[in-house]
């Protein structure tokens, strides 16, 4: 049987929200790295705003980027949502921290996915907010 895990709203930021008296950083990609773990999948399938904000600084963006290529190895998908792309405008979603996860092959843009449950088949469309 092949597996498939939805995450939402991981919402990876550098800053700790002020209501926060943790490290938050850390513990989004302490908890990112723990899902393959806790969740065994074929597919990781992440549900939009997987950022909080559409650029993130290069140097928390590598420590995502390594969290997802040691965890996720090419199975993670994800759609765009509102906190990933500025002002709700796709096209600029090249300029983003999540095209640049995109484009490094470590999330895979959701658009169409097939798959079978029992004798039906089904296919995903993935549909960004913007």
């Amino acid at each position: 049987m092949k597996v498939i895990t939805f995450i939402g709203d991981v919402h990876a930021s550098h800053i700790t929200p002020s209501s926060r008296k943790d490290e938050y950083p850390l513990i989004i990609l302490d908890k990112l790295s723990k899902v393959p773990e806790i969740s065994p999948s074929d597919r990781y399938i992440f549900l939009g705003d997987f950022t909080h904000q559409p650029i993130l600084p290069i140097k928390y963006l590598h420590k995502i980027v390594a969290c997802m290529v040691e965890n996720y190895q090419g199975k993670a998908y994800s759609i765009v949502g509102n906190h990933d792309i500025p002002r709700d405008k796709i096209e600029k979603l090249n300029e983003t921290a999540m095209g640049v996860l995109f484009k490094a092959g470590v999330i895979n843009h959701l658009y169409n996915l097939k798959f079978r449950a029992g004798e039906t088949q089904y296919r995903v469309y993935g549909h960004d907010f913007g």
